[in-house]
């Protein structure tokens, strides 16, 4: 009999999901699919409780409860595929704007969370399109979320970018495709100590006339946090501009650019320097 614990796992609420499964390929362990227009949880043992799919539903029809529930399997994150029943969409899946041709992806050569999982692959030269000396379009200092101030003029009337710290070192367009012309702050939503993030966050959008919110993050589960963090800042700050969310590959790849719609919350209000 398999031993249940009491842990983290996902729960979903079938009267908010409409199963438009979005929120399916954010899951590399294939813990989500769809069944007769609802996403269900297709294994426990699938589920590893980071919560990397909560900022993929745009109706909030998922949220993470602790409750007995059978042990993460390990496997799942070392690169096992679901089985064909489970129907799990691909990454591949996710590639959109004309791309024809996917990177061979390596084998992993350690097993844990996808995001911390050894691995390594070549790069031709001719897959390397951005040049040697391409200019810095980085415009501000500093760069990381705990030491930026909201009083900052760079950020004002600018479009904010935050990104995942790992977005500028596996995308080399990074500075040519994201960054110019924008503000940034980077973080890392699984190494950082977010104390304060939220609110940080929250003031920049409600008082600096921020129009538009850029979230970049790496595929792997773990960088979802990151997305959760902006969108409940956006929300607890009232913020009506445009959000979007930007996926990465490690493999140098835009698998994803999506428009999420705010959710404003107007009795909820912060404080900021910076002049609005």
């Amino acid at each position: 009999m398999t031993k249940r614990i009491l842990r983290d796992i996902i729960e979903i609420d079938d009267d908010l999901c409409d199963g438009c499964g979005l929120c399916i390929p954010s899951c590399e362990e294939g813990a989500l699919v769809l069944v007769d227009g609802k996403v269900r949880l297709a294994e426990e043992a699938r589920c590893d409780g980071a919560g990397a799919c909560l900022g993929h539903c745009p109706r909030g029809a998922l949220r993470l409860i602790q409750r007995e529930a059978e042990r993460f399997d390990e496997r799942y994150a070392s690169g096992m595929q679901p089985s064909a029943t489970q129907s799990a969409p691909s990454l591949e899946s996710l590639v959109a704007f004309g791309k024809t041709a996917i990177p061979q992806r390596p084998a992993a050569i350690s097993a844990g969370c996808p995001g911390s999982r050894s691995m390594a692959w070549n790069t031709t030269p001719s897959s390397v399109s951005v040049p040697a000396k391409a200019a810095s379009a980085l415009t501000q200092w500093p760069i990381q979320l705990h030491l930026l101030s909201p009083g900052s003029s760079f950020l004002r009337a600018r479009e904010l970018l935050l990104a995942a710290d790992c977005v500028a070192f596996s995308l080399g367009s990074f500075h040519g495709d994201l960054l110019e012309g924008r503000s940034l702050a980077i973080a890392c939503p699984k190494l950082d100590d977010p104390s304060g993030y939220e609110e940080k966050i929250a003031e920049i959008l409600a008082h600096c006339d921020v129009p538009a919110l850029r979230v970049v993050i790496m595929e792997v589960p773990c960088c979802g946090g990151l997305l959760r963090l902006a969108s409940t800042a956006a929300k607890r700050a009232g913020y009506q501009g445009e959000i979007e969310v930007i996926v990465v590959s490690r493999f140098g790849e835009i698998l994803q650019r999506k428009s999420l719609t705010p959710t404003p919350s107007p009795n909820e209000s912060t404080g900021c320097a910076c002049g609005g």
